[in-house]
């Protein structure tokens, strides 16, 4: 599977193995994963039944997102970072993590006024309380010369910037010439 948006999921029941692009991690009840935007994901079923919460978010609606504090947080950090790199909840998270998965389903099953606001809200603190005792890597530092690293890197760099980009520009950026670049952005994309 591969989409644009970020994807974040909460193992209620069962126990999965996620594969991603060069690597899978076993993933048990109580345990969240994430992916990036497109990247190359799936999973297999170790233990059933399995019962999960799988949230999406439109990437652009996390990257322009500002609240008036002096400290900018990347809301997109844990999604950017290759999976061996990526949060994982501690046993003093899971229950709290677990009851904001579920008041998600249950915003998400219910008819109230402002739902979809609610939804983004309770969003943002799940993303919050994950991230507590996550020291987020350099992203600039992570090296890897596959076609889905250069392009997510360019995808960021282009939700970073408030300027046009031409492709020139971007594909220096991800270290490839521009027409090797645009060929991997083809073949991704």
């Amino acid at each position: 599977d591969m989409h644009f948006s970020v994807e974040l999921g909460f193992l209620l029941r069962g126990k999965r193995r996620r594969h991603y692009h060069h690597c899978s991690q076993v993933v048990d009840a109580g345990q969240i994963w994430h992916c990036g935007i497109w990247e190359p994901h799936g999973y297999e079923l170790l233990e059933g039944p399995a019962e999960v919460v799988v949230l999406f978010a439109y990437p652009p609606v996390l990257a322009n997102l500002g609240l008036s504090t002096n400290h900018r947080l990347d809301w997109l950090a844990p999604f950017k970072v290759p999976p061996e790199q990526r949060l994982q909840i501690d046993d003093r998270q899971k229950l709290e993590v677990r009851d904001m998965a579920e008041k998600l389903v249950a915003l998400y099953k219910s008819d109230i006024p402002n739902r979809h606001h609610r939804m983004l809200l309770a969003f943002l603190e799940l993303l919050l309380v994950i991230r507590e005792g996550w020291t987020e890597p350099d992203i600039s530092a992570v090296v890897d010369t596959g076609m889905y690293t250069k392009v997510n890197h360019a995808v960021n760099l282009v939700f970073r910037s408030t300027e046009y980009l031409p492709v020139k520009e971007v594909a220096l950026v991800c270290g490839v010439g521009e027409w090797s670049f645009k060929r991997y952005f083809e073949q991704v994309m």
